[in-house]
């Protein structure tokens, strides 16, 4: 069920998503989707966005 929640979430941002069984026992999950670079805000390490929000360039 997990898997095909994260593939309409993935899809709905025109990515694709698939996963790659190796026959031993592991199975790699991937997703890729487009990113706005235009749209990023820069993060401080802490994790948390600063107080007033995102910072400004």
């Amino acid at each position: 069920m997990g898997l095909n929640i994260a593939k309409r979430i993935v899809r709905r941002h025109e990515g694709d998503i698939g996963f790659e069984s190796t026959g031993h026992g592991v199975t790699v999950f991937w997703f890729t989707y487009p990113l706005d670079r235009q749209a990023q805000t820069e993060i401080p390490r802490s994790g948390r966005p600063p107080a007033g929000g995102a910072r400004k360039s």
